[in-house]
């Protein structure tokens, strides 16, 4: 699976209201926001957030990863038609911008 978001288990940060992941963003420039990673714990995926949200945005890679494999046991079933399907095809290409 190819992603061009932080892979890696999001968590909260040491912050209120901050998700972060342990591993270093694509496109990171080595060298800056050390100060940033001491601060909220980690490298900040996002700030000021709500605490009904945090648990779903924390665990946006991981559900992204289950419907690509889900996505491929359909496949491999051949069971590529109807809701479910279409939903989870669509949803991966809202995570991935992918508008194909």
């Amino acid at each position: 699976m190819e992603t061009t978001h932080t892979p890696g288990d999001w968590q909260q940060g040491k912050i209120f209201g901050t998700v972060i992941s342990n591993i270093v963003p694509p496109g990171y420039i080595t060298g800056t926001g050390r100060d940033n990673v001491e601060y909220y714990g980690g490298f900040l995926i996002g700030e000021s957030i709500t605490p009904y949200d945090m648990p779903i945005i924390a665990a946006a890679p991981n559900m992204l990863a289950a419907l690509h494999e889900t996505l491929g046991l359909l496949k491999e079933l051949d069971v590529t038609g109807g809701t479910a399907f279409d939903k989870i095809n669509a949803a991966i290409a809202k995570a991935t911008n992918n508008t194909k």
